[in-house]
């Protein structure tokens, strides 16, 4: 089992944050794993340079896959406890959308404009605190019933973007 994160690493997503609250959730679950994928961004070093900074049981189950194809990516999506993104700034979030369209929980930060892309289909925290970070993680691992409702809302919540949507809009 394992926490998903795709996107470029870098300061505005917020991938420290993830991490602390990682080695929080690792505290508590034993064999989960946390996927960083993406290209290295701006930061990329405070990033590794926190990971390096775990006690080695924790720094063994962060795996950080680099660049995915869309294929790669698609995989690592589906098959995620959840899909978090903590991101400080999005111009859209379609990493957002591309989650609930997999049938994979989202833990997504209320900042910026990831509220208005989620809506209800979410669990939208504040970027700031690693342990409510690893709650809501935590919530959507052991209750499975939390999962599946989250689930249900994002693949209802897809629905509402579209490019047929869009082209209809912008006509």
């Amino acid at each position: 089992p394992y926490i998903f994160f795709i996107g470029r690493v870098e300061v505005r997503k917020n991938v420290t944050l993830l991490v602390d609250a990682f080695a929080l959730l690792a505290k508590e679950i034993k064999n989960i794993q946390l996927v960083i994928a993406g290209k290295p961004g701006h930061g990329y070093e405070l990033v590794t340079k926190k990971i390096d900074a775990l006690p080695e049981p924790i720094r063994q189950r962060i795996v950080m896959a680099g660049y995915l194809s869309t294929e790669d990516g698609a995989h690592y999506m589906r098959h995620a406890e959840a899909f978090v993104f903590p991101s400080l700034y999005e111009g859209f979030g379609l990493p957002v959308l591309e989650a609930m369209a997999s049938n994979t929980p989202v833990i997504a930060s209320s900042a910026s404009c990831l509220p208005e892309v989620a809506g209800k289909a979410a669990i939208l925290l504040p970027p700031q605190n690693a342990l409510s970070w690893a709650a809501a993680m935590s919530r959507v691992i052991h209750q499975k019933d939390v999962a599946s409702k989250m689930r249900a809302a994002g693949l209802e919540r897809v629905k509402d973007y579209s490019w047929v949507i869009a082209a209809k809009e912008t006509l």
